[in-house]
């Protein structure tokens, strides 16, 4: 298994003779992905197929909502999550 010009890959079969393709890519882009299957007997066949990645959109989570007074902080701690990049977070005070 290899996607795009990548490293050549194991690609595990199930017990049912399927397999899963899994992988991160950082950006929306489109790639290339090879399969190539061996048999007990030495016989491969070889599939190249395209695929378009697509990012799926970040969330946010700043809190419950809170009054303070004019010119006093408040700490805030924010959690960021981008199910491509995974867990992105930080701590900050707001004023």
């Amino acid at each position: 298994m290899q996607y795009d010009t990548g490293p050549v890959l194991p690609l595990p079969l199930n017990p049912d003779h399927s397999f899963t393709l899994q992988h991160v890519f950082v950006q929306n882009s489109p790639h290339a992905v090879k399969v190539t299957v061996t048999d007990r007997f030495g016989q491969s066949d070889t599939e190249t197929f395209a695929m378009e990645v697509t990012n799926v959109a970040p969330t946010v989570q700043a809190g419950p909502d809170v009054a303070i007074r004019p010119g006093h902080y408040i700490p805030a701690a924010d959690r960021f999550h981008g199910p491509g990049r995974g867990h992105l977070g930080g701590a900050d005070q707001l004023r």
